[in-house]
């Protein structure tokens, strides 16, 4: 007798200090329904807003517009020199002023190569600027996924702790002893606070890619779960030399 009433207690004193945890880590989440259900995206609106701040941020359009300075500068001719020498210094001798104005010309076609060399300069910005926003798309489209699986996996979690309430419930009104029961929720519990910090996490890398670190908004997936297929994707970057 003596020992089934200190392991209910010590089941007890479990469950306590578990409870005591996962009140602990609940308030250390920060992290409430109301709080990241503010705003609705689907896969093209948080494209776009990528995209929006990525073009505020985007270094290739100075870049560009060195090159094209380059390559203007490559069309124009040297300037030309002029020196101005003076004789006559003797005594009895009339002095002169000769000027001599001499132009650069281009016998071995440097302002062609030149010019050449801009523009292969120019290219190599289209193309890294083009490969940069297939890198984008595939980012957002990874992360966009990564939190559509963890909000999926944090409803299978709140449904489990709602079966597991009921559960508790009805066990607590045939048994006595329910400490065993109790543990199971407490453990459901474990699990769904995990998912929901999986999820914040998965959010704020999403929306980092629009530079903000807010996690308010939830996906909207319902009519099309995955942004596009992989490998079309894969395909049309190929027919456009990305990869």
């Amino acid at each position: 007798m003596f020992k089934k009433n200190a392991f209910v207690h010590r089941s007890r004193s479990l469950s306590l200090m578990l409870q005591a945890n996962i009140i602990l880590a609940m308030s250390g989440l920060g992290f409430s329904s109301g709080l990241w259900a503010n705003t609705s995206l689907n896969y093209q609106q948080t494209l776009e807003k990528v995209i929006a701040y990525q073009q505020q941020v985007d270094s290739f359009a100075t870049q560009q517009e060195i090159a094209s300075a380059r390559l203007k500068q490559s069309q124009l001719w040297a300037n030309p020199s002029v020196s101005v020498t003076q004789q006559g210094f003797g005594g009895n001798q009339d002095r002169e002023l000769e000027m001599r104005v001499s132009q650069q010309l281009d016998v071995f076609g440097q302002r062609r190569a030149l010019k050449q060399l801009a523009q292969v300069e120019m290219s190599q910005i289209e193309i890294a600027k083009t490969l940069y926003a297939a890198e984008i798309a595939l980012a957002v489209e990874y992360l966009w996924s990564q939190v559509a699986l963890q909000q999926e996996e944090l409803k299978l979690s709140q449904s489990q702790l709602t079966t597991s309430q009921t559960t508790l419930d009805a066990a607590k009104l045939r048994y006595q002893a329910g400490s065993i029961s109790k543990l199971d929720q407490d453990r459901v519990l474990v699990i769904h606070i995990e998912n929901q910090r999986a999820l914040n996490i998965a959010k704020k890398q999403l929306a980092n890619l629009w530079g903000e670190t807010q996690s308010n908004f939830d996906l909207d997936f319902v009519q099309k779960s995955w942004p596009s297929d992989t490998g079309q994707f894969v395909q049309n970057a190929q027919a456009n030399n990305i990869y």
